[in-house]
């Protein structure tokens, strides 16, 4: 039996990445707020291996749970894994996000990945062992110049929570690790100009920028066995523009 990992957001960018890097060794459930049928039979034909979608706003608590119900039946005892990648930004100007705006990113962000952990670590539980990983930000790490702070305070505050996952459900053989992306080449910062991805490259020792892949691939070593006794860090994947102390 294959191991299945749950991906929120799965249907473009980082998490789009992530389903491509884990198929067809894991059977991967997409949770996303896209029609994701057409994606989910791309991704089998391109990779292989089993893919199916749902469509719900994370952000909505009965949605998540009445889904993860439906995958404790057609997963049985499958599900080893859950990426936290749904997500919405915002660039509003210090002090001038609205309490609209406030809201709408902590409901998807913190709250979303808060249901999607309260629903699914119960069935990894029963798995026997498995792995949250949850995508946080280089804004939570540090602050951001251009990300709203309602953004810049709900990826912080998933790096505190991961962490209170890995005390609460290490007992359960669950692992629990954030990846703290910088700038990463997906719709988020598509709309920079040349100047402002320019100045980013000459500040990251590493000169570039990162592409979907490269999260992907530190997510993947999160959730496999190769990092079986790793569990409550961030791993910051960033070219080195961030280096924790």
């Amino acid at each position: 039996m294959k191991p299945a990992v749950i991906v929120s957001g799965g249907c473009q960018g980082i998490g789009l990445a992530v389903c491509r890097r884990v198929l067809p060794d894991w059977e991967v459930i997409i949770i996303d707020v896209q029609q994701g049928s057409d994606i989910a039979a791309g991704l089998e034909r391109e990779r292989g291996g089993r893919v199916v979608a749902y469509r719900a706003d994370v952000g909505d608590e009965e949605a998540v749970g009445e889904i993860v119900s439906r995958l404790a039946a057609d997963f049985s005892q499958s599900v080893r894994g859950l990426v936290n990648s749904a997500g919405v930004y915002s660039e509003a100007a210090p002090g001038h996000g609205t309490d609209e705006d406030e809201l709408r990113l902590f409901r998807v962000n913190v709250l979303g990945a808060q249901h999607l952990v309260n629903a699914a670590a119960p069935l990894i539980a029963k798995a026997g062992s498995g792995s949250i990983v949850t995508l946080a930000s280089l804004a939570g790490r540090m602050g951001a110049d251009a990300a709203a702070e309602a953004y810049t305070g709900s990826k912080s505050d998933l790096i505190g929570r991961s962490k209170q996952w890995a005390k609460v459900y290490g007992p359960c053989g669950i692992r629990s690790n954030v990846v703290a992306p910088g700038p990463v080449n997906t719709g988020m910062i598509r709309s920079w100009n040349a100047a402002r991805r320019q100045t980013f490259i000459e500040k990251t020792p590493l000169r570039r920028i990162a592409e979907p892949e490269d999260i992907a691939d530190a997510v993947w070593f999160l959730l496999s066995d190769h990092s079986r006794h790793i569990t409550g860090v961030c791993l910051d994947v960033n070219g080195g523009y961030y280096m924790a102390p």
